[in-house]
């Protein structure tokens, strides 16, 4: 579907070639809790998501930025060999029904390419690789915080593959006291986290502590009264293709973050929106249709949905 688009295959091979002279393999059990408003029993459930792969698109002041989700699910055995083992505290383990998450960024020229392994039922953050131009970063999520092995290139290894940047190094961002042993998600993986929690009227909502640089935030996701948005987007399913446009009335989610470490004013960020940040959420399949915030210097702007592809 979109050009960053790849198979399953080959995802699970560059895994494991990114967790290569990372170190021995921990899988080590963690005592978590889902971290959801008063009620830990109600977990994800991926069979609410309808969809596997979306595409958003947006634009403002001769400016565009494109980003793409593909979600493919998968079990331990297939992820074990990837996993890098973290200099300190005990690793997220993969659970009986882990994700496998393909985030890709495109904005002011610049493009990113990430792999996220998730646990589907907790939406646990288990491994995070970030690869850039410029940076090649794996980072292990514990009980206690994040281990991250970053490699850079040295200006004659630029065009080298980052197995052969000799620039690494190592470090731990430990997670607040209270956090230690709750379910951390990665911020990329917001927007299924919100298809897979039990949102669906006025008044529910759900919570998880998510990392941006170095504050660790406790993101409400509540779902707010319905407003009518434009869509516009090409649908794939087993079915066919078609083009859905006109006036919805899809779910509204209002997305808020507060940090918990008081000394970082860090701010709370979603594909680089801040603010009063909204997802509306169409109802039945789960698709998430627009996501709306603002950027600083352009002011409100919206990601809308440009293609997607359904169960």
């Amino acid at each position: 579907m979109s050009r960053y688009s790849v198979g399953f295959k080959p995802l699970a091979a560059r895994l494991r070639r990114a967790g290569r002279g990372a170190g021995r393999i921990a899988l080590i059990s963690m005592a978590g809790l889902v971290a959801q408003a008063g009620d830990a029993a109600a977990a994800l459930d991926p069979a609410r998501v309808g969809w596997t792969e979306v595409r958003f698109h947006a634009s403002k002041f001769f400016l565009s930025a494109e980003a793409s989700l593909k979600v493919e699910q998968g079990d331990a055995g297939q992820y074990a060999g990837s996993l890098m083992a973290p200099g300190t505290g005990k690793a997220v383990d993969l659970d009986d029904d882990p994700l496998m998450m393909v985030i890709d960024t495109r904005a002011l020229g610049r493009d990113g390419h990430n792999i996220l392994l998730m646990n589907g039922r907790s939406g646990a953050a288990v491994q995070f690789i970030q690869s850039e131009a410029d940076r090649y970063r794996i980072t292990r999520f514990t009980d206690i915080g994040r281990f991250r092995r970053t490699w850079r290139p040295e200006k004659n290894q630029r065009k080298l593959p980052h197995e052969q940047w000799t620039d690494r190094s190592d470090s731990v961002r430990d997670y607040p006291p209270d956090a230690t042993g709750q379910v951390v998600v990665e911020a990329g993986a917001l927007i299924y986290i919100i298809a897979a929690a039990p949102l669906a009227v006025p008044g529910d909502r759900y919570e998880v502590l998510t990392p941006i640089k170095r504050q660790l935030f406790r993101v409400v996701m509540e779902v707010a009264s319905p407003r009518k948005i434009k869509t516009s987007y090409t649908e794939h399913s087993p079915s066919g293709t078609v083009r859905r446009k006109g006036r919805v009335e899809p779910l509204r989610i209002l997305i808020r973050g507060e940090g918990l470490n008081a000394e970082d004013d860090e701010k709370f960020q979603l594909l680089g929106l801040q603010g009063d940040i909204e997802l509306f959420l169409q109802p039945d399949t789960r698709l998430p249709l627009q996501l709306s915030g603002k950027i600083k210097i352009l002011g409100e702007v919206n990601f809308r949905l440009r293609e997607a592809t359904l169960r």
